[in-house]
């Protein structure tokens, strides 16, 4: 049985890069994609080589939400600002966000590293920090995964053998 799977923000970037990494994996069946902007044209009149999504088009979230609800997997890529709108919103049985808009549960951190106010401030202690080298257990028992970004990956793994043995 394949997980059913949903991508919001898809015409983006991170959304394709994980159509691309699912494409070759039948564990995981793509449900849903959204990318307003790009309503009702296919994948692939966008990203070419995305040829295993030659009949899935983008729908706009409104209109799909209860479907995205009811998968086993959501991945959320949006701009800037509007993930924290969404998502506190969806029933999925997993969500994992791209952007920056749950990772730290602190909604005063969350301000002053971010310049602006958390929109769901309440949210924010339901996500877990999606570091696998650091965070693996809570991960494995979460429903809700903040994806940590290329920087502050590689800053924290690069500290983390020196803070973990107490050399710092």
């Amino acid at each position: 049985m394949a997980y059913k799977v949903g991508i919001i923000g898809a015409s983006g970037y991170g959304g394709a890069e994980i159509l691309r990494l699912l494409a070759n994996r039948p564990e995981y069946k793509i449900e849903v994609v959204t990318a307003d902007s790009q309503k009702n044209k296919r994948i692939t009149d966008l990203y070419p080589h995305l040829t295993a999504y030659s009949q899935n088009i983008f729908q706009d979230y409104k209109e799909v939400k209860s479907a995205l609800d009811g998968c086993d997997l959501v991945f959320c890529s949006l701009p800037h600002g509007e993930a924290m709108k969404l998502l506190p919103d969806l029933k999925s049985k997993c969500l994992v966000d791209l952007g920056g808009y749950f990772r730290l549960q602190d909604p005063q951190a969350y301000e002053k590293w971010y310049g602006t106010s958390h929109t769901a401030k309440s949210e924010l202690k339901n996500w877990t920090y999606g570091l696998t080298e650091i965070f693996r257990e809570e991960i494995s028992k979460s429903s809700r995964i903040a994806n940590p970004g290329c920087y502050p990956t590689a800053a924290t793994m690069a500290i983390w053998p020196l803070l973990k043995n107490s050399l710092i």
